[in-house]
């Protein structure tokens, strides 16, 4: 986010480095500290620097408005507020899932050089909420607010204290709820367009997928080996048959799918690892696979894809679900973090020379994909293979175990018997889009106006008078499926003398008008119901009318000469190794992971 100018990139070059690095941004000055990763690097370290307003009041919910500047020196040497939401180093499933986003976002995807997604894409089930509108009402009905007019429930979710909100959140939008339902009360939505308002995502990311409307950019994309540890029983096979597909449960085809999962997944009566293998495929794989075939037909750059499988003491997911009884013995979702980014769950740990040898290989991969969009640019001690980008005919990875390889397809049989289902069964309209509940206004709406003659034909037999008339009683018209509603409208005559034509044909076409009693002649308007959305000024939107500012350059200017001179100096474009970002968010950490499985 933030770039360093050459005269920042002059003091490492010569490697002089300060105590207490100042450097300039758009809204000032910023003081950082002088970090040492374990190995003895030097590097330096810039935190809790703001990149929009605080969210409060009446900035809640709305889209993020450009920081204020500040006067004199902010102090940039420790993180800021930690944020009552998710933890902004999230990197797997959600993480990977918005990553995915990010470059669809016509406001990112032209910002992105790279992108890494770890365990999830947009397409998996439990990105995008369903009904946007529904899912505020509930969090607003667990909160005590009854009423469903959406103007009251913004008021009142705007005033509600951050805190019950993140605890009323957690009650509607459970990990059990999201896995019964599929449904992510509080993810992404596709949004509608506002005057003014620039809106992340107005069309659905499968569109702009297979459309190849994303950032033409590398991608290393992947997943664990083990994706999702639970207890779970198995009565029915046919609840792990996605929903978007629409197959009827009981029909012929929704038993013959079944029985095709259970030959896949289960030797016979099946076994907890297998039932979580099952699992790790619907919740995170089939859809990674899915997302990589799409992107493949339509990029022009390299798609790294792995497999992290290795167990050792920095794998935190697996330790704690093991302290709460898990039986498998396989990589668990996340493992890989405990490699890439240090956490309070490993203050306490002695590493190990194979696991420093695993922390090693996976920050120069990272690292190296970073920088230069190559995870293997040359091989070395570290990394003894080069590593295969994905073509259209053959899936390579890179297999992260105690030593690195490099195959090709996992698990194709699986994968190529859920791709069929989708080429078979999924339509693209069911995707998710914008939220089209029915809005019902108290103000009748003009939608149409249809004029109405009588047009009678008849021949010619040289009579001189002609007479038409027409009486027309109708009585209450009701058609609820349309919800237009005609009362009592009664046409006459209008009184006036018939006209006749005489056509070509030697025909007489006599044209006469009606009216309508109470309404315009020869027209009837017909009135809708919708519900009323807008407030009384008729300004009012969900994802904020507040004017855009133009948003502000981060280009960092140095101000301070650094005067240090540091045995082991690490250059801007080398990352260290190992201290990076701390703060993963503990409390959250343990909570998921306990919510994921139970005592075996």
């Amino acid at each position: 986010m933030i770039t360093v100018v050459e005269e920042f990139l002059d003091d490492l070059r010569g490697g002089r480095m300060s105590d207490s690095p100042v450097v300039r941004v758009a809204q000032g000055q910023l003081q950082g500290r002088l970090a040492n990763s374990p190995s003895g690097k030097a590097f330096y370290s810039f935190q809790g620097i703001p990149y929009a307003k605080p969210p409060i009041g009446s900035l809640r919910f709305r889209a993020p408005q450009p920081p204020e500047k500040w006067e004199g020196i902010r102090d940039a040497t420790s993180e800021g507020n930690v944020c009552a939401q998710i933890d902004l180093n999230n990197q797997n499933h959600a993480g990977g899932a918005s990553t995915t986003l990010l470059t669809a976002s016509p406001l990112s995807k032209n910002l992105i050089s790279k992108a890494i997604s770890q365990s999830g894409t947009a397409l998996n089930f439990w990105v995008f909420q369903k009904n946007a509108l529904e899912n505020a009402r509930s969090l607003a009905k667990e909160l005590g607010c009854e009423s469903s007019n959406t103007d009251e429930i913004l008021e009142f979710l705007s005033t509600t204290p951050v805190k019950d909100l993140v605890e009323a959140a957690n009650i509607v939008n459970s990990l059990e709820l999201l896995i019964q339902t599929h449904n992510n009360k509080f993810g992404p939505v596709i949004e509608k367009e506002f005057p003014g308002v620039e809106a992340f995502l107005s069309e659905a990311f499968f569109d702009l997928l297979i459309s190849g409307r994303v950032a033409d950019i590398p991608i290393m994309i992947g997943t664990t080996s083990l994706e999702v540890s639970r207890d779970a029983e198995v009565s029915d096979l046919q609840v792990f048959i996605p929903e978007i597909l629409h197959i009827e449960k009981n029909s012929p085809e929704s038993l013959a799918i079944a029985e095709q999962i259970q030959k896949l997944y289960f030797k016979g009566t099946p076994t907890s690892e297998e039932i979580c293998q099952l699992l790790s495929d619907i919740t995170f794989n089939v859809d990674v696979y899915r997302y990589i075939q799409y992107l493949v037909n339509v990029s022009n750059k390299p798609i790294y894809y792995y497999k992290f499988d290795y167990i050792g003491d920095l794998n935190v997911a697996y330790k704690l679900m093991k302290s709460i009884g898990l039986k498998e013995n396989a990589c668990q979702h996340l493992d890989e973090l405990g490699y890439l980014f240090r956490n309070d769950l490993q203050k306490d740990i002695v590493v190990n020379p194979q696991d420093i040898k695993m922390r090693e290989r996976l920050i120069r991969l990272w690292t190296n994909f970073a920088k230069s969009g190559n995870p293997t640019p040359d091989e070395n001690h570290y990394l003894t293979v080069t590593w295969l980008p994905v073509t259209k005919d053959k899936l390579n990875y890179i297999h992260l175990s105690n030593e690195l390889s490099i195959n090709s397809d996992p698990d194709k049989e699986k994968m190529e018997f859920w791709d069929n289902l989708y080429v078979k069964y999924f339509k693209i309209w069911d995707q998710p889009s914008i939220n089209q509940e029915p809005i019902i206004d108290t103000t009748p709406v003009i939608v149409q106006e249809t004029i109405i003659t009588t047009v009678t034909t008849v021949v010619d037999n040289h009579e001189e008078n002609i007479e038409s008339h027409v009486s027309v009683d109708v009585q209450d018209i009701a058609v609820p499926e349309q919800n237009i509603l005609i009362e009592n409208l009664e046409i006459k005559d209008s009184g006036k003398d018939d006209v006749a034509d005489e056509n070509q044909n030697g025909n007489i076409e006599v044209q006469q008008e009606v009216e309508i009693e109470g309404i315009k002649k020869n027209g009837i308007n017909i009135v809708e119901i919708q519900e009323k959305f807008q407030n009384q000024n008729g300004d009012y939107k969900f994802n904020g009318n507040i004017e855009r500012k133009p948003r502000p350059s981060n280009e960092i200017k140095m101000v301070q000469n650094s005067n240090i001179n540091p045995k082991d100096v690490i250059r801007a474009n080398d990352p260290p190794e190992d201290d990076l970002p701390k703060n993963i968010g503990v409390n959250k950490f343990v909570n998921f992971f306990e919510s994921l499985g139970g005592k075996k």
